[in-house]
């Protein structure tokens, strides 16, 4: 890769990349409609992509329509910090697979928020409006998306999310940067908190099933010697290697990190560590970022 493309680029004035992207548009099947005829592959391409220096990924709820998105969600989910993904709307396709346009704003809402879910975006909403501190101008409206990074699972024993949020996006499309403020649960704790899955079953069940395994082997062997016959050496052979196949297999179950589910609705708080200074909200000329 040469230095033309290895340079940092800015994207939307806030944001550096280098110059070389990734147009995710080919990832979904023929005329860019459905699913690849190899869907493992598609998700090993983004990921190939990332471990060769691509960082931003240009995509569009249009794409498949909405499968290019699930692909990069799945694949690239939760995203490293200097992962940008650029994501179209307004664009969709007709019943036949023709290339259609519609820019109501309550159509580019949506595919906003289903850009969000598709691309496992991590994104709240917020519930309560903020005022100025005189109470008469509205500053941050009802339904503003907050969106963040939710930090994975570290190992064995962890019950919380660790998520940080960095960008506010009101309803009339103004954006603020948050800078990375770290969200809290409803107890005030760093982290969020709700329902933990640390997979006993499959661990125990493995256990259980390989030690019947493992005992069954041991007993195989107890005949093992030096006047062993060839067929007890034959048995003696595939006992050891099943006793030793079961100890590497538990040892993969046994180290399986819990699955942590936030659930829809789930109410946070996020909190601020500096002032913030925002316009009114009805003095929004237009679309920005702060």
């Amino acid at each position: 890769m040469n230095n033309f493309f290895i340079a940092m680029h800015e994207v939307g004035a806030t944001i550096r990349v280098p110059r070389m992207g990734y147009g995710a548009m080919q990832l979904a099947g023929p005329r860019v409609l459905g699913l690849p005829e190899d869907v493992p592959n598609a998700i090993t391409v983004l990921r190939t992509a990332v471990d060769l220096g691509i960082r931003f990924f240009d995509t569009a709820n249009a794409y498949g329509p909405r499968i290019v998105n699930q692909l990069i969600g799945e694949a690239l989910s939760p995203y490293p910090d200097d992962i940008v993904i650029g994501n179209k709307v307004g664009a969709w396709r007709s019943p036949d697979g023709d290339w259609t346009t519609d820019h109501r704003p309550e159509f580019l809402r949506s595919q906003v928020e289903d850009a969000l879910r598709d691309l496992r975006a991590d994104v709240s909403c917020l519930t309560n409006p903020i005022y100025s501190q005189d109470r008469q101008h509205l500053l941050v409206p009802e339904g503003t998306f907050i969106l963040g990074d939710v930090q994975k699972v570290a190992g064995l024993g962890q019950k919380r999310l660790a998520v940080t949020f960095h960008r506010m996006l009101m309803p009339d499309g103004y954006s603020v940067d948050l800078d990375q403020f770290h969200g809290l649960d409803q107890a005030g704790s760093t982290g969020l908190k709700d329902k933990v899955n640390n997979h006993y079953v499959e661990i125990f069940g493995a256990s259980i099933a390989l030690g019947v395994i493992a005992g069954a082997a041991e007993a195989t062997n107890n005949n093992a010697g030096y006047n062993q016959s060839g067929t007890e050496a034959y048995k003696s052979g595939i006992a050891s290697s099943l006793s030793q196949s079961s100890a590497n297999v538990l040892d993969r179950f046994i180290n399986i990190p819990p699955t942590i589910t936030i659930r829809e609705g789930h109410r946070i708080k996020v909190y601020i560590t500096q002032d913030m200074l925002l316009p009114a909200y009805e003095n929004h000329d237009m679309p920005g970022v702060m």
